[in-house]
C-alpha cells in the first residue's frame, strides 16, 4: 500500500469530507446545463466513468437515463449504492484503462477531472481510448477536465481551511509536466496526509487523443455555462461524437 498510485489511497472516506460542497445540488446544475446545451438524447444508455459517490450518476437516473458508474475506489462505490436504495444504477468497480464494455452507450460522461492520474501519456491515452470504446458509433463522449494555462496563471500556493472540527492545509505547485496538491487533514484522531497529481494536457493534444480514438466533431468549451473555451477561461470541457 505504501507504494500504491497516490489515487488508490485518496479518495477515502475524507475524500467526501474535503470536497463536500461538490454535492447533488451542483452535480444536478452540471448535467442539466450539459445535456440542455449541448442538445444531447434526452434517454438513452450513460456511462459515468469515474463517477465517485455517484452525484451525477443520480441526475442522470432521475432524468430517465439507464446508467452505469465506474469508479476504483469501492469506499465511493459503497456510498454511491447506499445512495440508490432501489439499485435503479449499476454500480461497478472498474480502472478506467480496463473499461469492459464495447459500443453500449449512447453517451459517456467523464467529470469533475478524473481524466490525466496516471503517469504515462499511453495509459492516460488508454483511458480514452476505452470510454469511446463503450460508446455506440454516434454516441457522445462528455470529458470535464483542468485547463492548465487557468491553472497555471491561478495556482494557489497554500491555504488553510476549516471544515468543522476538522483542519485542511493544501499546497498546490506544478512543474512542466503535472499539477500537484499535497493535503494535510487534521482531525480529533490525528493527522493524514493525501496527495493528487494530474497530467497537464493542452487542448491540441486532448483533442488528439480523442481523435485517434474516434472521435469526431469536436467541440472545447471553458465551464458548464458552454462559454467558447479560451486560455482564460477555468475549464477545458470537450464535447465530441463517435464516428458512425
Amino acid at each position: 500500500m505504501l507504494n500504491s498510485p497516490w489515487y488508490e489511497k485518496s479518495f477515502q472516506m475524507e475524500y467526501e469530507v474535503l470536497y463536500k460542497h461538490r454535492d447533488d445540488v451542483s452535480a444536478r446544475v452540471e448535467i442539466h446545463s450539459l445535456i440542455k446545451g449541448l442538445g444531447l438524447p434526452a434517454r438513452g444508455k450513460v456511462l459515468d466513468a469515474c463517477c465517485g459517490s455517484g452525484r451525477h450518476s443520480r441526475v442522470l437516473d432521475e432524468m430517465g437515463y439507464e446508467v452505469t458508474g465506474v469508479d476504483l475506489s469501492s469506499y465511493l462505490l459503497d456510498i454511491a449504492k447506499n445512495r440508490d436504495p432501489l439499485n435503479r444504477i449499476r454500480y461497478e468497480k472498474c480502472d478506467i484503462r480496463k473499461i469492459p464494455y464495447d459500443k453500449e452507450f449512447d453517451m459517456t460522461f467523464n467529470l469533475f477531472t478524473s481524466f490525466g492520474y496516471f503517469s504515462t501519456d499511453e495509459e492516460n491515452e488508454l483511458s480514452i481510448q476505452r470510454m469511446v470504446q463503450s460508446i455506440k458509433p454516434g454516441g457522445y463522449v462528455v470529458i470535464d477536465y483542468l485547463n492548465p494555462e487557468f491553472v497555471k496563471k491561478n495556482l494557489v500556493p497554500e491555504s488553510k481551511r476549516r471544515i468543522g472540527e476538522n483542519e485542511v492545509e493544501e499546497k498546490r505547485w506544478m512543474d512542466d509536466y503535472f499539477v500537484y496538491k499535497q493535503i494535510l487533514y487534521k482531525d480529533p484522531q490525528g493527522t493524514k496526509e493525501f496527495m493528487e497529481r494530474v497530467r497537464l494536457y493542452s487542448i491540441s493534444t486532448m483533442k488528439g487523443f480523442l481523435e485517434k480514438a474516434g472521435i469526431t466533431d469536436i467541440i472545447p468549451y471553458g465551464d458548464y455555462d458552454l462559454t467558447p473555451y479560451s486560455i482564460e477561461c477555468p475549464r477545458m470541457i470537450i464535447y465530441g461524437r463517435k464516428r458512425f
